[in-house]
């Protein structure tokens, strides 16, 4: 955004009036340096990074999320609203360039016929910022109490997209990774902070029970990405594995389809 558009409005009867009005001279300064880097940004910071950047301001950082001039989404991205709608409206004049530029072009090409027109087929990356917002809005978040386990997903997405190049594409496949995540920790936000930690101490791509766990966890995880099991025998040692469900009551039923499951007796 710095490079397309290098400032953003200011507008002096907000700043003076609002709540921001009240605030110390030095809350002020960090405000409007966050302000800037998250123009820079795209109006893209997640809560982590700011606190990263921003860790020895704490106290400012804490008293503008109190006072609600800072927030947070549910996604546990930072929220800076009067910046949010110049972005979407720079959002709308740029969409309204580009069919204005791809009907001129389509209108060259008729008569140069031989000059390949490639501007429409090009993503904008403001509307791939758009389609990402709403993605994470429609989340059905668990443990929403819990800050920290916001802090520890948002590591998680960061490793996804720096390891593997990946991110979720809907916010379907985001909740079926979460809803796993719930399950295998038995709906407690600290082990799934825990179960995050393992995957990426260990380069996984998916989630796993924590190793040593109870087996009712191992037998859950079974159940819920059966093809990671191979990975799940590894770790455990086939034999002992076998051994450790039918200890704990587990017993192996064929399916219609001819496949095995282990269930509870």
């Amino acid at each position: 955004m710095s490079k397309e558009l290098p400032y953003f409005q200011f507008f002096i009867n907000e700043w003076l009036n609002d709540d921001i009005s009240i605030s110390t001279y030095k809350s002020k300064g960090v405000f409007i340096d966050i302000c800037a880097f998250y123009w820079f940004k795209d109006c893209i910071i997640s809560l982590a990074q700011l606190k990263q950047r921003y860790g020895n301001a704490k106290k400012e950082t804490d008293y503008l999320f109190d006072n609600q001039i800072l927030k947070i989404s549910e996604n546990n991205f930072i929220k800076i609203k009067f910046l949010d709608d110049q972005l979407g409206s720079l959002s709308a004049k740029r969409v309204k360039r580009q069919e204005s530029g791809r009907l001129g072009g389509l209108a060259k090409a008729k008569n140069y016929p031989s000059i390949a027109i490639t501007a429409d087929k090009q993503p904008s990356t403001i509307i791939d910022i758009d389609k990402d917002k709403d993605i994470d809005n429609k989340i059905k978040w668990p443990f929403k109490d819990s800050m920290d386990f916001r802090m520890k997903w948002s590591e998680w997405e960061n490793y996804k997209k720096d390891e593997f190049n990946f991110k979720y594409k809907s916010a379907g496949s985001m909740t079926a990774a979460l809803n796993m995540l719930v399950k295998l920790s038995s709906n407690n936000w600290k082990v799934a902070m825990q179960i995050i930690d393992q995957s990426i101490a260990n380069g996984w791509k998916g989630f796993f029970a924590l190793a040593g766990s109870k087996e009712t966890n191992l037998a859950d995880t079974i159940e819920a990405i059966p093809e990671n099991l191979p990975k799940i025998k590894d770790a455990f040692g086939l034999q002992k594995f076998w051994k450790r469900l039918r200890e704990n009551g587990y017993i192996r039923k064929e399916l219609p389809n001819g496949q095995q499951q282990w269930q509870k007796k």
